[in-house]
């Protein structure tokens, strides 16, 4: 029986907790989503913000903290991806670790918008025009490097030039967040409860997936 050396003990414990926090701020990341935006009768992509007058100010505030302590740690995520991408060479799994670590940034930063978003609604009058400016281009920043990333991720993984298995493309962001958007159009109730968490829930789902299969990134 072969001893692990201890710098492979501890390899495999910072991709043990590294997933584990990833898949945990994750899960209090979509608690926060369902609490900041969540609305039965949808209307997310309407782009008058009117449903966030029907959540009530103490889940708005709930949603906006849970959300912006949760998503940092998300970036053990980046680190598994890091090391899925390791057979691409050092420069680029590292460029990737560092856009995914950038990725967060506008993502908190978006997610934190909401609530003051939320407030310029119930005071109506001219305000959500004011504060739009200071919320949406940072929803689009955060969508192009979301973009940026995942779309070749996507495809190396499916082309197999990762650690990852082929199959685990089709449990990857970009496939999953689209799903949840699509499902707003071809089943309501489902796509306006998934759909607004529906970042969180993919990287849930994905820092999950490769929590599990940590022994392949060593």
């Amino acid at each position: 029986m072969q001893v692990p050396a201890p710098q492979d003990s501890f390899s495999a414990q910072i991709r043990f907790w590294a997933g584990l926090l990833a898949v945990l701020g994750a899960v209090i990341g979509m608690i926060g989503d369902y609490c900041l935006l969540y609305s039965p009768a949808g209307g997310y992509l309407d782009g008058d913000y009117l449903f966030l007058k029907e959540i009530p100010q103490d889940r708005l505030l709930w949603g906006h903290y849970l959300g912006i302590l949760a998503i940092p740690f998300e970036a053990g995520g980046i680190y598994l991806i890091y090391l899925a991408l390791k057979p691409m060479g050092r420069k680029l799994s590292l460029a990737a670790a560092l856009l995914g670590v950038y990725l967060i940034f506008p993502g908190i930063a978006y997610h934190a918008s909401v609530y003051p978003m939320g407030e310029a609604v119930r005071a109506g009058g001219p305000w959500v025009e004011v504060f739009r400016p200071f919320n949406e281009p940072l929803g689009l920043v955060f969508a192009a490097a979301f973009l940026l990333l995942m779309l070749p991720l996507t495809a190396w993984i499916a082309m197999g030039r990762t650690l990852l298995p082929r199959w685990t493309a089709l449990v990857a962001p970009l496939g999953t967040y689209a799903l949840w958007t699509a499902l707003i159009f071809a089943l309501p109730p489902v796509g306006n409860f998934l759909a607004p968490m529906g970042f969180n829930l993919s990287m849930a789902i994905f820092c999950g997936t490769m929590w599990l299969l940590r022994e392949r990134l060593a």
